[in-house]
């Protein structure tokens, strides 16, 4: 090992120069799929090599990167060596995320998914590589349940029910925004949503609004329950018509909450603002407090999103954090994705579809270079982006290909109905 008087993790054959032969890439067009003309590929082969033979093509041209390596765990039943010493599998990681750094593009993301055997060796790793500049997120994933065999061990220590997920930027200037994902809050309702306004900027409190609708007012009766702010979100839990009728348009964009406005307003803004209740600019609805302070009414619809959930719904929601709960519930019917089998290291699609979501766009080119069961090129195909997948064993025609093979033909596992797919494309 070399001292190269910097902090840094060094191993056993840390700068072992590895020389890596020259390759090119060659279609066998008797396995090829689908339409003649996709630019998708699935490739077999060592990935060191196929990453280097990539490089000539596709240096600077990756959206998005996803791996899920090898925990290094011994795990039962995977069919691929997850036991390697520490040293060779650091050595390993390093020369491939070289090669996937190079080709990613500037304002692209890497995500790789590891467990607590690797994650802080494998995130010093990826710091030295990118730069610690370029590190953004570690996602916790909640992979697990405390039951079955797991259970057995609550007595040793407390059980591993997740994941990590190491997110890098290639650029950290030119990374693109992420799209936020949603998950459902616990309440459907906010009792600070209390002020309806109409078009015409004349306000009412809530309770006032809902009164004006017999229905309404008999829903709540029949439900034993006052008209009031607190109340709302119990009636929209036990009554679906009141539920869609305050989650319509018509209602959620006209129900606010005030929040302070902190900006700079032009001199006509803040004239009429003294004369006026409410005054509309640039978007916002804007009013003067008894004390002289300026607020804006946010509407409830702000609030309500598609969630990314287990199961999906329009509600009021909350951005998701870096904890990325509930893929344990995807984890008991994962097996059935894609109809293959990849015991102990199948990824869910959701997952997958929420990291696509947020960190690309359709169109882009998506590569994974630990493909497994190919979980990720057949959520990119039914998101419509580019992919390229590679995968050394045997399993890139026993799991891979078939899996792939049946997504073009419209397979309707996983994903398939949340993005309605309806099959097409090729490889």
């Amino acid at each position: 090992m070399q001292k190269k008087g910097k902090l840094e993790l060094t191993w056993v054959g840390k700068y072992d120069e590895k020389e890596i032969e020259p390759r090119i890439l060659v279609e066998d067009k008797s396995k090829s799929y689908g339409d003649p003309d996709s630019e998708n590929m699935l490739i077999h082969g060592d990935n060191l090599i196929a990453l280097k033979a990539l490089e000539q093509d596709y240096a600077g041209r990756i959206k998005c990167i996803y791996i899920d390596p090898p925990y290094n765990i011994d795990a039962a039943g995977v069919p691929y060596d997850d036991n390697l010493e520490n040293s060779t599998w650091l050595s390993l990681m390093a020369e491939r995320i070289k090669l996937l750094h190079g080709l990613l593009d500037d304002d692209g993301y890497m995500l790789i998914q590891v467990d607590d055997e690797e994650q802080a060796y494998l995130k010093i790793v990826c710091d030295e590589i990118f730069g610690r500049s370029n590190f953004v997120n570690m996602l916790v994933i909640e992979s697990g349940e405390v039951y079955g065999t797991k259970a057995k061990h609550i007595y040793k220590s407390f059980v591993k029910v997740k994941d990590y997920i190491l997110v890098y930027s290639k650029n950290e200037s030119k990374r693109r925004p992420i799209k936020p994902l949603w998950t459902k809050t616990n309440e459907s309702y906010d009792p600070h949503y209390s002020n309806y306004i109409d078009k015409s900027l004349n306000k009412c409190s809530i309770i006032d609004y809902l009164k004006q609708k017999s229905w309404v007012v008999e829903i709540f009766k029949s439900l034993n329950l006052k008209l009031s702010k607190d109340n709302i979100s119990k009636a929209m839990l036990l009554n679906e018509q009141f539920n869609n009728f305050m989650f319509s348009d018509d209602v959620a964009n006209n129900i606010y909450q005030d929040q302070p406005y902190n900006r700079d307003l032009p001199s006509h803004v803040l004239q009429r603002l003294q004369i006026e209740p409410i005054v509309s600019f640039a978007g916002l609805l804007l009013f003067t407090t008894a004390t002289g302070s300026i607020r804006y009414y946010q509407p409830f619809s702000d609030a309500l999103h598609l969630t990314h959930d287990y199961e999906s719904v329009y509600t009021r929601s909350t951005a998701r954090g870096d904890l990325w709960k509930n893929y344990h519930i995807d984890m008991r019917n994962v097996g059935d994705e894609g109809g293959v089998q990849f015991k102990n290291s199948k990824k869910p699609e959701r997952l997958i579809r929420d990291i696509l979501y947020s960190y690309t766009e359709p169109g882009d080119l998506i590569l994974d270079s630990f493909l497994g069961s190919g979980t990720t090129i057949s959520v990119a195909h039914k998101m419509n982006r580019k992919w390229i997948g590679i995968e050394l064993g045997e399993h890139a025609y026993t799991l891979c290909k078939p899996r792939i093979d049946s997504v073009v033909d419209g397979e309707q596992s996983g994903i398939s109905k949340s993005v309605n797919w309806q099959g097409g494309g090729g490889y």
